[in-house]
Protein backbone atom coordinates (compact mmCIF):
# COMPACT_ATOMS: atom_id res chain seq x y z
CA UNK A 1 0.00 0.00 0.00
CA UNK A 2 1.37 3.38 -0.97
CA UNK A 3 1.73 6.33 1.34
CA UNK A 4 -1.19 8.17 -0.17
CA UNK A 5 -3.66 5.29 0.08
CA UNK A 6 -6.61 5.66 2.41
CA UNK A 7 -10.09 4.38 2.96
CA UNK A 8 -11.27 6.82 0.28
CA UNK A 9 -9.34 4.98 -2.44
CA UNK A 10 -9.51 1.49 -3.78
CA UNK A 11 -11.53 -0.51 -6.21
CA UNK A 12 -14.69 -0.60 -4.12
CA UNK A 13 -17.10 2.32 -4.45
CA UNK A 14 -16.57 4.92 -1.77
CA UNK A 15 -19.37 5.24 0.75
CA UNK A 16 -21.27 8.52 0.77
CA UNK A 17 -21.72 8.37 4.56
CA UNK A 18 -18.45 10.24 5.37
CA UNK A 19 -19.35 12.96 2.87
CA UNK A 20 -22.86 13.37 4.26
CA UNK A 21 -21.62 13.41 7.85
CA UNK A 22 -18.99 16.01 7.02
CA UNK A 23 -21.56 18.18 5.23
CA UNK A 24 -23.82 17.99 8.29
CA UNK A 25 -20.96 19.00 10.58
CA UNK A 26 -20.10 21.93 8.30
CA UNK A 27 -23.77 22.98 8.35
CA UNK A 28 -23.74 23.03 12.15
CA UNK A 29 -20.65 25.22 12.03
CA UNK A 30 -22.35 27.62 9.64
CA UNK A 31 -25.30 27.81 12.02
CA UNK A 32 -23.02 28.70 14.91
CA UNK A 33 -21.40 31.45 12.86
CA UNK A 34 -24.85 32.76 11.88
CA UNK A 35 -25.77 33.18 15.53
CA UNK A 36 -23.00 35.79 15.78
CA UNK A 37 -22.60 35.47 19.49
CA UNK A 38 -20.03 37.64 21.24
CA UNK A 39 -18.08 34.65 22.53
CA UNK A 40 -14.89 34.19 20.48
CA UNK A 41 -14.88 30.51 21.48
CA UNK A 42 -18.24 29.96 19.72
CA UNK A 43 -16.92 31.70 16.62
CA UNK A 44 -13.76 29.56 16.64
CA UNK A 45 -15.73 26.32 16.99
CA UNK A 46 -18.03 27.36 14.16
CA UNK A 47 -15.09 28.17 11.89
CA UNK A 48 -13.49 24.78 12.63
CA UNK A 49 -16.72 22.94 11.85
CA UNK A 50 -17.16 24.81 8.58
CA UNK A 51 -13.61 23.83 7.62
CA UNK A 52 -14.22 20.16 8.45
CA UNK A 53 -14.64 19.10 4.75
CA UNK A 54 -10.88 19.66 4.47
CA UNK A 55 -10.52 16.57 6.66
CA UNK A 56 -11.65 14.36 3.76
CA UNK A 57 -8.87 15.79 1.62
CA UNK A 58 -6.25 15.08 4.29
CA UNK A 59 -7.59 11.57 4.82
CA UNK A 60 -7.05 10.97 1.11
CA UNK A 61 -3.36 11.98 1.50
CA UNK A 62 -2.47 11.19 5.13
CA UNK A 63 1.27 11.44 4.61
CA UNK A 64 0.83 15.17 3.99
CA UNK A 65 -0.46 15.62 7.54
CA UNK A 66 2.42 13.70 9.13
CA UNK A 67 4.92 15.64 7.03
CA UNK A 68 3.28 18.91 8.12
CA UNK A 69 3.61 18.03 11.82
CA UNK A 70 7.29 17.10 11.48
CA UNK A 71 8.35 20.01 9.27
CA UNK A 72 6.31 22.75 10.99
CA UNK A 73 7.60 21.81 14.46
CA UNK A 74 11.19 21.62 13.17
CA UNK A 75 11.20 24.75 11.03
CA UNK A 76 8.51 26.95 12.61
CA UNK A 77 8.27 25.70 16.20
CA UNK A 78 8.12 29.18 17.70
CA UNK A 79 5.26 30.08 15.36
CA UNK A 80 3.04 27.03 15.78
CA UNK A 81 3.67 26.39 19.49
CA UNK A 82 4.23 29.85 21.00
CA UNK A 83 1.80 32.09 19.11
CA UNK A 84 -1.63 31.83 20.76
CA UNK A 85 -4.92 32.41 18.98
CA UNK A 86 -7.35 34.39 21.12
CA UNK A 87 -10.62 32.42 21.27
CA UNK A 88 -11.39 33.07 24.91
CA UNK A 89 -8.60 30.69 25.90
CA UNK A 90 -5.10 29.91 24.64
CA UNK A 91 -5.35 27.96 21.40
CA UNK A 92 -2.19 27.36 19.40
CA UNK A 93 -1.79 26.35 15.76
CA UNK A 94 -0.02 23.23 17.01
CA UNK A 95 -3.19 22.19 18.85
CA UNK A 96 -5.14 22.23 15.59
CA UNK A 97 -2.37 20.49 13.65
CA UNK A 98 -2.01 17.67 16.18
CA UNK A 99 -5.79 17.25 16.44
CA UNK A 100 -5.96 16.78 12.67
CA UNK A 101 -3.00 14.38 12.75
CA UNK A 102 -4.63 12.30 15.51
CA UNK A 103 -7.83 11.92 13.47
CA UNK A 104 -5.85 10.93 10.38
CA UNK A 105 -3.69 8.51 12.39
CA UNK A 106 -6.77 6.78 13.84
CA UNK A 107 -8.27 6.49 10.36
CA UNK A 108 -5.04 5.06 8.94
CA UNK A 109 -4.24 2.66 11.78
CA UNK A 110 -6.33 -0.06 10.16
CA UNK A 111 -5.06 0.77 6.66
CA UNK A 112 -1.37 0.29 7.49
CA UNK A 113 -1.30 -3.11 9.25
CA UNK A 114 1.57 -4.06 11.48
CA UNK A 115 2.35 -6.01 14.62
CA UNK A 116 -0.01 -5.56 17.54
CA UNK A 117 0.81 -2.48 19.64
CA UNK A 118 3.01 -3.15 22.64
CA UNK A 119 1.11 -3.63 25.87
CA UNK A 120 3.94 -1.84 27.64
CA UNK A 121 3.46 1.22 25.42
CA UNK A 122 -0.23 1.37 26.25
CA UNK A 123 0.41 0.93 29.98
CA UNK A 124 3.01 3.70 29.95
CA UNK A 125 0.63 5.99 28.06
CA UNK A 126 -2.19 5.35 30.53
CA UNK A 127 0.16 5.85 33.50
CA UNK A 128 1.44 9.15 32.14
CA UNK A 129 -2.11 10.26 31.47
CA UNK A 130 -3.20 9.50 35.03
CA UNK A 131 -0.18 11.27 36.51
CA UNK A 132 -0.76 14.26 34.24
CA UNK A 133 -4.44 14.58 35.12
CA UNK A 134 -3.62 14.26 38.83
CA UNK A 135 -0.97 16.99 38.55
CA UNK A 136 -3.40 19.19 36.60
CA UNK A 137 -6.11 18.81 39.25
CA UNK A 138 -3.53 19.42 41.98
CA UNK A 139 -2.44 22.61 40.24
CA UNK A 140 -6.01 23.89 39.97
CA UNK A 141 -6.65 23.08 43.64
CA UNK A 142 -3.48 25.03 44.46
CA UNK A 143 -5.10 28.04 42.70
CA UNK A 144 -2.67 28.04 39.79
CA UNK A 145 -4.19 29.92 36.82
CA UNK A 146 -6.23 27.65 34.54
CA UNK A 147 -4.56 28.82 31.26
CA UNK A 148 -1.09 28.16 32.70
CA UNK A 149 -2.13 24.78 34.11
CA UNK A 150 -3.57 23.68 30.77
CA UNK A 151 -0.52 25.03 28.93
CA UNK A 152 1.86 23.05 31.14
CA UNK A 153 -0.29 19.94 30.76
CA UNK A 154 -0.15 20.21 26.98
CA UNK A 155 3.59 20.86 26.76
CA UNK A 156 4.59 18.28 29.35
CA UNK A 157 2.37 15.37 28.32
CA UNK A 158 -0.16 15.92 25.53
CA UNK A 159 2.27 17.03 22.83
CA UNK A 160 4.92 14.30 23.41
CA UNK A 161 2.45 11.44 23.94
CA UNK A 162 0.18 12.39 21.03
CA UNK A 163 3.21 12.84 18.77
CA UNK A 164 4.57 9.46 19.81
CA UNK A 165 1.42 7.66 18.67
CA UNK A 166 1.07 9.79 15.53
CA UNK A 167 4.59 8.95 14.36
CA UNK A 168 4.21 5.33 15.47
CA UNK A 169 1.39 5.06 12.92
CA UNK A 170 3.47 6.94 10.36
CA UNK A 171 6.33 4.46 10.79
CA UNK A 172 4.08 1.66 9.52
CA UNK A 173 4.51 2.96 5.99
CA UNK A 174 7.13 1.46 3.70
CA UNK A 175 10.36 3.49 3.78
CA UNK A 176 9.02 5.77 6.54
CA UNK A 177 12.50 6.16 8.05
CA UNK A 178 13.93 7.25 4.71
CA UNK A 179 11.21 9.88 4.42
CA UNK A 180 11.79 11.09 8.00
CA UNK A 181 15.53 11.37 7.47
CA UNK A 182 15.09 13.39 4.30
CA UNK A 183 12.50 15.69 5.89
CA UNK A 184 14.77 16.36 8.87
CA UNK A 185 17.76 17.09 6.63
CA UNK A 186 15.82 19.40 4.31
CA UNK A 187 14.35 21.19 7.34
CA UNK A 188 17.87 21.73 8.68
CA UNK A 189 18.98 23.06 5.28
CA UNK A 190 16.09 25.53 5.24
CA UNK A 191 17.00 26.71 8.75
CA UNK A 192 20.61 27.23 7.64
CA UNK A 193 19.37 29.42 4.78
CA UNK A 194 17.18 31.32 7.26
CA UNK A 195 20.16 31.90 9.56
CA UNK A 196 22.28 33.07 6.61
CA UNK A 197 19.58 35.54 5.61
CA UNK A 198 19.36 36.94 9.14
CA UNK A 199 23.14 37.28 9.34
CA UNK A 200 23.26 39.07 5.97
CA UNK A 201 20.33 41.34 6.88
CA UNK A 202 21.69 41.96 10.38
CA UNK A 203 18.24 41.48 11.87
CA UNK A 204 18.66 38.49 14.15
CA UNK A 205 15.88 36.48 15.75
CA UNK A 206 13.61 38.47 18.10
CA UNK A 207 16.24 41.20 18.23
CA UNK A 208 14.25 43.30 20.70
CA UNK A 209 14.38 40.50 23.28
CA UNK A 210 18.18 40.39 23.24
CA UNK A 211 18.80 44.13 23.11
CA UNK A 212 19.57 44.46 26.83
CA UNK A 213 23.00 44.76 28.47
CA UNK A 214 25.11 41.63 28.30
CA UNK A 215 23.09 40.07 25.49
CA UNK A 216 24.20 39.31 21.94
CA UNK A 217 22.33 38.78 18.70
CA UNK A 218 20.80 35.36 18.06
CA UNK A 219 20.19 34.30 14.49
CA UNK A 220 17.91 31.35 15.22
CA UNK A 221 15.28 30.61 17.85
CA UNK A 222 16.17 27.82 20.24
CA UNK A 223 13.62 25.49 18.65
CA UNK A 224 15.20 26.20 15.27
CA UNK A 225 18.66 25.43 16.66
CA UNK A 226 17.44 22.01 17.81
CA UNK A 227 16.27 21.31 14.26
CA UNK A 228 19.75 22.11 12.95
CA UNK A 229 21.50 19.97 15.57
CA UNK A 230 19.30 17.00 14.59
CA UNK A 231 20.29 17.48 10.95
CA UNK A 232 23.96 17.91 11.87
CA UNK A 233 24.14 14.71 13.92
CA UNK A 234 22.30 12.76 11.21
CA UNK A 235 24.76 14.09 8.61
CA UNK A 236 27.74 13.13 10.77
CA UNK A 237 26.38 9.63 11.33
CA UNK A 238 25.66 9.26 7.61
CA UNK A 239 29.24 10.25 6.83
CA UNK A 240 30.64 7.69 9.26
CA UNK A 241 28.44 4.88 7.95
CA UNK A 242 28.66 5.77 4.25
CA UNK A 243 29.80 2.94 2.01
CA UNK A 244 31.17 5.15 -0.77
CA UNK A 245 33.54 8.13 -0.80
CA UNK A 246 31.09 10.46 -2.53
CA UNK A 247 28.35 9.90 0.02
CA UNK A 248 30.85 10.22 2.87
CA UNK A 249 32.17 13.61 1.79
CA UNK A 250 28.76 14.96 0.79
CA UNK A 251 27.43 14.14 4.26
CA UNK A 252 30.57 15.64 5.83
CA UNK A 253 30.02 18.88 3.90
CA UNK A 254 26.41 19.01 5.12
CA UNK A 255 27.65 18.46 8.67
CA UNK A 256 30.05 21.40 8.31
CA UNK A 257 27.26 23.69 7.10
CA UNK A 258 24.94 22.63 9.93
CA UNK A 259 27.71 23.12 12.49
CA UNK A 260 28.32 26.62 11.14
CA UNK A 261 24.63 27.45 11.68
CA UNK A 262 24.66 26.04 15.23
CA UNK A 263 27.65 28.19 16.15
CA UNK A 264 26.15 31.26 14.45
CA UNK A 265 22.95 30.83 16.49
CA UNK A 266 24.90 32.21 19.49
CA UNK A 267 23.56 29.84 22.14
CA UNK A 268 26.30 28.56 24.42
CA UNK A 269 24.08 25.76 25.70
CA UNK A 270 23.45 24.59 22.13
CA UNK A 271 27.22 24.47 21.47
CA UNK A 272 27.89 22.31 24.52
CA UNK A 273 24.90 20.05 23.89
CA UNK A 274 25.81 19.62 20.21
CA UNK A 275 29.29 18.52 21.22
CA UNK A 276 27.76 16.07 23.71
CA UNK A 277 25.48 14.62 21.04
CA UNK A 278 28.42 14.13 18.67
CA UNK A 279 30.39 12.39 21.43
CA UNK A 280 27.55 9.94 22.08
CA UNK A 281 27.23 9.23 18.36
CA UNK A 282 30.97 8.50 18.31
CA UNK A 283 30.73 6.14 21.28
CA UNK A 284 27.85 4.17 19.74
CA UNK A 285 29.63 3.96 16.40
CA UNK A 286 32.84 2.96 18.17
CA UNK A 287 31.10 0.05 19.88
CA UNK A 288 29.47 -0.96 16.62
CA UNK A 289 32.19 -0.28 14.05
CA UNK A 290 35.55 0.93 15.46
CA UNK A 291 36.88 1.88 12.03
CA UNK A 292 33.89 4.13 11.36
CA UNK A 293 34.30 5.71 14.78
CA UNK A 294 37.92 6.71 14.10
CA UNK A 295 36.85 8.07 10.73
CA UNK A 296 34.08 10.03 12.47
CA UNK A 297 36.54 11.41 15.03
CA UNK A 298 38.93 12.64 12.35
CA UNK A 299 36.22 14.21 10.19
CA UNK A 300 34.56 15.84 13.20
CA UNK A 301 37.74 17.38 14.62
CA UNK A 302 38.91 18.75 11.27
CA UNK A 303 35.55 20.21 10.31
CA UNK A 304 34.78 21.76 13.71
CA UNK A 305 38.20 23.46 13.84
CA UNK A 306 37.80 24.68 10.25
CA UNK A 307 34.33 26.09 10.97
CA UNK A 308 35.53 27.86 14.13
CA UNK A 309 38.49 29.44 12.33
CA UNK A 310 36.24 30.50 9.46
CA UNK A 311 33.77 32.15 11.81
CA UNK A 312 36.39 33.93 13.88
CA UNK A 313 37.76 35.72 10.81
CA UNK A 314 34.27 36.84 9.71
CA UNK A 315 32.02 39.51 11.28
CA UNK A 316 30.57 36.72 13.45
CA UNK A 317 33.86 36.50 15.35
CA UNK A 318 33.23 39.55 17.60
CA UNK A 319 29.77 38.18 18.43
CA UNK A 320 31.26 34.90 19.64
CA UNK A 321 33.83 36.78 21.73
CA UNK A 322 31.05 38.93 23.21
CA UNK A 323 29.14 35.78 24.10
CA UNK A 324 31.98 34.84 26.46
CA UNK A 325 32.50 38.36 27.78
CA UNK A 326 32.48 38.92 31.54
CA UNK A 327 29.32 41.06 31.33
CA UNK A 328 27.39 38.38 29.46
CA UNK A 329 28.55 35.55 31.71
CA UNK A 330 27.72 37.48 34.89
CA UNK A 331 24.32 38.58 33.59
CA UNK A 332 23.13 35.17 32.43
CA UNK A 333 24.84 33.30 35.28
CA UNK A 334 23.27 35.41 38.03
CA UNK A 335 19.85 35.15 36.37
CA UNK A 336 19.99 31.36 36.23
CA UNK A 337 21.37 31.00 39.76
CA UNK A 338 18.61 33.15 41.26
CA UNK A 339 15.96 31.30 39.23
CA UNK A 340 17.23 27.85 40.19
CA UNK A 341 17.53 28.69 43.89
CA UNK A 342 13.94 29.92 43.97
CA UNK A 343 12.64 26.86 42.10
CA UNK A 344 14.59 24.50 44.38
CA UNK A 345 13.17 26.20 47.47
CA UNK A 346 9.64 25.67 46.11
CA UNK A 347 10.45 22.02 45.42
CA UNK A 348 11.75 21.53 48.97
CA UNK A 349 8.41 22.76 50.30
CA UNK A 350 6.46 20.36 48.03
CA UNK A 351 8.86 17.46 47.35
CA UNK A 352 6.57 14.58 46.41
CA UNK A 353 3.76 16.04 44.29
CA UNK A 354 5.05 19.54 43.55
CA UNK A 355 2.70 22.52 43.44
CA UNK A 356 0.75 21.11 40.50
CA UNK A 357 0.72 22.19 36.89
CA UNK A 358 0.62 25.89 36.12
CA UNK A 359 3.32 27.03 38.55
CA UNK A 360 4.02 30.77 38.41
CA UNK A 361 7.76 31.39 38.71
CA UNK A 362 8.43 34.64 40.59
CA UNK A 363 11.90 35.51 41.88
CA UNK A 364 14.30 38.38 42.47
CA UNK A 365 17.64 38.64 40.68
CA UNK A 366 20.47 41.17 40.72
CA UNK A 367 20.28 43.97 38.17
CA UNK A 368 22.86 44.25 35.40
CA UNK A 369 24.86 46.85 37.34
CA UNK A 370 24.46 44.98 40.64
CA UNK A 371 23.07 48.11 42.28
CA UNK A 372 19.52 46.83 42.79
CA UNK A 373 17.30 43.78 42.43
CA UNK A 374 14.80 43.04 39.66
CA UNK A 375 11.52 41.10 39.93
CA UNK A 376 11.11 38.36 37.33
CA UNK A 377 7.78 36.67 36.73
CA UNK A 378 6.77 33.96 34.27
CA UNK A 379 6.93 30.21 33.77
CA UNK A 380 10.52 29.74 32.57
CA UNK A 381 12.95 28.37 35.16
CA UNK A 382 15.75 27.72 32.62
CA UNK A 383 16.12 24.19 33.91
CA UNK A 384 13.44 21.78 32.72
CA UNK A 385 14.25 19.16 35.32
CA UNK A 386 13.50 21.70 38.04
CA UNK A 387 10.40 22.64 36.02
CA UNK A 388 9.26 19.01 36.20
CA UNK A 389 10.07 18.78 39.91
CA UNK A 390 8.18 21.95 40.79
CA UNK A 391 5.11 21.02 38.73
CA UNK A 392 4.89 17.27 39.44
CA UNK A 393 7.31 16.55 42.32
CA UNK A 394 9.61 13.57 42.69
CA UNK A 395 6.85 11.14 41.75
CA UNK A 396 6.15 12.80 38.42
CA UNK A 397 9.83 13.22 37.54
CA UNK A 398 10.58 9.58 38.45
CA UNK A 399 7.78 8.27 36.23
CA UNK A 400 8.88 10.42 33.29
CA UNK A 401 12.54 9.45 33.65
CA UNK A 402 11.60 5.75 33.96
CA UNK A 403 9.59 6.07 30.74
CA UNK A 404 12.56 7.53 28.89
CA UNK A 405 14.86 4.89 30.37
CA UNK A 406 12.71 2.21 28.74
CA UNK A 407 12.77 4.08 25.42
CA UNK A 408 16.55 4.62 25.52
CA UNK A 409 17.20 0.99 26.41
CA UNK A 410 15.16 -0.15 23.44
CA UNK A 411 16.81 2.43 21.19
CA UNK A 412 20.30 1.22 22.13
CA UNK A 413 19.21 -2.28 21.17
CA UNK A 414 18.00 -1.00 17.81
CA UNK A 415 21.29 0.87 17.23
CA UNK A 416 23.27 -2.33 17.96
CA UNK A 417 21.19 -4.82 16.00
CA UNK A 418 19.89 -2.74 13.07
CA UNK A 419 20.68 -4.24 9.67
CA UNK A 420 19.26 -1.58 7.39
CA UNK A 421 21.38 1.53 6.78
CA UNK A 422 18.59 4.04 7.41
CA UNK A 423 17.57 2.26 10.60
CA UNK A 424 21.13 2.55 11.92
CA UNK A 425 21.40 6.23 11.01
CA UNK A 426 18.03 7.19 12.50
CA UNK A 427 18.55 5.20 15.72
CA UNK A 428 22.04 6.60 16.39
CA UNK A 429 21.05 10.11 15.33
CA UNK A 430 17.90 10.08 17.47
CA UNK A 431 19.72 8.83 20.56
CA UNK A 432 22.32 11.55 20.09
CA UNK A 433 19.66 14.21 19.56
CA UNK A 434 17.98 13.06 22.78
CA UNK A 435 21.30 13.76 24.51
CA UNK A 436 21.31 17.25 23.00
CA UNK A 437 17.80 17.88 24.34
CA UNK A 438 18.72 16.57 27.80
CA UNK A 439 21.81 18.76 28.03
CA UNK A 440 20.08 21.92 26.83
CA UNK A 441 17.17 21.24 29.19
CA UNK A 442 19.59 21.65 32.08
CA UNK A 443 20.24 25.30 31.20
CA UNK A 444 17.51 26.41 28.79
CA UNK A 445 13.73 25.97 28.37
CA UNK A 446 13.70 22.98 26.02
CA UNK A 447 11.30 20.21 27.03
CA UNK A 448 8.91 22.94 28.14
CA UNK A 449 8.76 24.27 24.56
CA UNK A 450 5.73 22.87 22.76
CA UNK A 451 7.51 22.09 19.49
CA UNK A 452 10.30 20.31 21.38
CA UNK A 453 7.63 18.05 22.88
CA UNK A 454 6.67 16.96 19.38
CA UNK A 455 10.33 16.27 18.59
CA UNK A 456 10.57 14.13 21.73
CA UNK A 457 7.51 12.17 20.59
CA UNK A 458 9.19 11.66 17.21
CA UNK A 459 12.42 10.43 18.82
CA UNK A 460 10.51 8.07 21.13
CA UNK A 461 8.57 6.63 18.18
CA UNK A 462 11.77 6.00 16.20
CA UNK A 463 13.58 4.34 19.12
CA UNK A 464 10.62 2.30 20.40
CA UNK A 465 9.47 0.99 17.02
CA UNK A 466 12.17 -1.05 15.29
CA UNK A 467 11.33 -1.60 11.65
CA UNK A 468 9.78 -4.98 10.84
CA UNK A 469 10.30 -6.11 7.28
CA UNK A 470 7.12 -8.19 7.12
CA UNK A 471 4.35 -9.37 9.39
CA UNK A 472 5.88 -12.83 9.41
CA UNK A 473 9.09 -11.40 10.90
CA UNK A 474 7.25 -9.70 13.75
CA UNK A 475 8.49 -10.71 17.21
CA UNK A 476 5.03 -10.22 18.75
CA UNK A 477 1.64 -11.68 17.82
CA UNK A 478 -0.05 -10.06 14.86
CA UNK A 479 -3.70 -9.07 15.05
CA UNK A 480 -5.81 -10.95 12.52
Amino acid sequence: MTAGTSFLSGSAPASSAPVKATALIAGCGAALLAVRMDSPAITAVGALLVASPLLLMFLAAPTTVFDAVLVSCTVAGALVAATPINVGFRLYPLDLLLSLAVVVAIAQAAEWPTAAPSVRAWLITISLGLVGVAALVHGLRSHNPLPDALGTFRRMLVYPVASFWIFTIFLRQPDALVRMRRLLLWSAIFLCLLAAYRVAAGTGYAAEVYAGPGNVTRYLSFTEVLGVTYGGILALTMSALATDAKGRWLAAAAFAVFTLAVIASNYRTAWVAYAGGMMLAGVILGLRTPRAAFRLLGIGVVLVIAVLVLMLITPLGPLIEEKFSAANLVETGSWRLASWLKAFSVFREHPFFGVGMGYQHVFFRPSADWQSVVLNQGNDIHNDFLWLLVNTGLIGLAILLATWLVVVKRGLGVARRAREWDEKVMAIGSLSQLTVVGLTASFQPTISLGAAGVSLGLIAAILANPQVRSLADSPVPVSQ
